[in-house]
This record gives structure tokens, C-alpha cells and sequence, in this order.
């Protein structure tokens, strides 16, 4: 039943998601993909197959792991204004596995590292690339949905890859150890799924576009993993992950707010005329 769990869930959750940008296009996409909708089930396997020690280790690591995860959402944006998509991918990748490398030897306490993490995914929002969408709407009786058309054979490949890519690092996780599997669990399986088809597909913009709303929903992945681990030592595997996903969905109505007020009053800044 957990192996089948394993294969069904993130498969799933992936189509969930491509489907969302065909609907609201590869912003919301990208927020609902930065979410610990699979980075948060592999440490919950992780947690259930070697047991609440392993569990704890790899929900402290994994903190670090958003950190590379959101470098490789920098990375990406970065080197997709001038070149394509295969470029962008080596990009984004070679920074996630370099800062991985430095996160081999941090070892702090999660009530220290939250706090860093928000500081330095706060950080990376505030210098994202610009991130501009070139995608054309599609509509659907006249309206405008916002986003942009995915073929169903491309979502049947996407869920086909995150499947394959969670059982492997699920699967190795007793090689890997607690620290190496818990900074691997936010690979970007999400993101360069999501953002590779989506340069392919609908332009660097697009692609630009959906990473930073990727970005703005590690907040939420940084709060699962932090309440995961404050809590899994003294309530077990149930309550905590009630907890953790309850405290991610604050996190990210949160963030998803203050995101909205900025745009908001940018908004009435460029529309107010000057003064002068």
C-alpha cells in the first residue's frame, strides 16, 4: 500500500497542478507546485519506512533543501533570458546541487534555520529576474482563462517522471542517509517538470514567470518541514503532519496576501498621475 502510495500520489498531484495552468495560468501553477505537495510526502514516507530519528534528521535537512530549490528557481530565470531551455535546466540544477553540497555541513537547530531560510527565500524574491509572461490565453466561451494549453500526453510524461523520480529517492533512501535524503526530498521534480515544459511550450517568460510564482510557495514548503520537525519528536506521525500542513497553508495564505497587496499598491503607484 505505501509503495502504491508512492506512485499514485505525485503523479496525481502533478496532473492537479498542470491543470491549474491551463485554468489560472503558469503563476498559480508555479505557487501550487512550490507548496510540500511532494517534497512534504517524501519525508513523510521517508519518516514511516526508517522511523521518527530518520524522519526528524531529513525534515531538518530538508529545510536546507528549499534554499537549493529556490536557487535553482533563480538560476533558471536567470540564464532563460538568453538562452534555451536545455541551458536553463543545467543552470538551474548546477545550483541546486552546489548549494546541496554546502548544505552537507549545516547543522542548526530548525528554530535558527526557519528563520535564515524565510530571510534568504525573502532575499531571492525581492532580486527574481524579470519574470514578464508571453503566454496567450486561451478562453473558453469568449473568457479569458489566463493560462496556457497543455497537451494531455505531455501531463500523462510529467506525471511519468515524478513517479519515477520519487520511488528513487524514496527507494535509496537507507544509502543516502537521513541528511542527504532530507536535502534531496525538495528536488526540483515539480519545478523542472513544470518549467521545462512550460519554456518548451509557451516562451522563457512563461517559464520566468511560473518559477517565481514557484518561488513564493517555498514559504509554505519551509513552514511544513520546520513544523514537521518541532513537532514529530513529541505527537507522532499523525498529528504532526495535521499540524505541519495547517501551519504551511498559514505560511502561504500569508505570503499570497502580502504578494497581492504589493501588486495591488504597485498598481495604483504606475496608474496615479504625476504631480510634477
Amino acid at each position: 500500500m505505501l509503495l502504491l502510495s508512492k506512485f499514485l500520489l505525485v503523479p496525481i498531484i502533478i496532473a492537479l497542478i498542470s491543470l491549474a495552468g491551463r485554468i489560472w495560468g503558469p503563476r498559480i501553477s508555479g505557487m501550487l507546485g512550490g507548496l510540500p505537495i511532494i517534497a512534504g510526502p517524501i519525508v513523510v514516507f521517508l519518516t514511516l519506512d526508517n522511523g521518527v530519528e530518520f524522519g526528524l534528521a531529513s525534515a531538518r535537512a530538508a529545510l536546507g533543501g528549499v534554499i537549493s530549490l529556490a536557487l535553482f528557481c533563480y538560476a533558471y530565470a536567470w540564464v532563460s533570458k538568453n538562452h534555451e531551455m536545455p541551458a536553463s535546466m543545467l543552470a538551474g540544477l548546477s545550483a541546486f546541487f552546489v548549494f546541496t553540497a554546502v548544505g552537507m555541513h549545516i547543522a542548526l537547530p530548525v528554530t535558527i534555520y526557519f528563520p535564515l531560510v524565510l530571510l534568504l527565500l525573502t532575499a531571492i524574491v525581492c532580486i527574481f529576474p524579470e519574470h514578464t509572461p508571453n503566454v496567450e490565453a486561451p478562453s473558453v466561451g469568449g473568457a479569458s482563462l489566463g493560462g496556457a494549453a497543455v497537451p494531455s500526453n505531455e501531463i500523462a510524461f510529467r506525471m511519468l517522471a515524478a513517479a519515477s523520480l520519487v520511488l528513487l529517492l524514496t527507494l535509496s533512501s537507507t544509502i543516502l542517509g537521513p541528511a542527504l535524503s532530507g536535502l534531496l526530498a525538495p528536488f526540483p521534480i515539480a519545478g523542472s517538470i513544470l518549467a521545462g515544459f512550460t519554456h518548451r511550450g509557451s516562451g522563457a517568460g512563461a517559464a520566468r514567470y511560473l518559477l517565481f510564482g514557484f518561488t513564493q510557495g517555498l514559504f509554505g514548503m519551509a513552514g511544513f518541514f520546520f513544523a514537521f520537525a518541532l513537532c514529530l519528536p513529541d505527537f507522532g506521525v499523525v498529528v504532526t503532519l495535521i499540524f505541519a500542513i495547517t501551519f504551511t497553508l498559514a505560511v502561504g495564505k500569508t505570503v499570497h496576501g502580502f504578494s497581492r497587496f504589493r501588486e495591488l499598491r504597485k498598481a495604483v503607484i504606475i496608474e496615479q498621475p504625476s504631480t510634477f
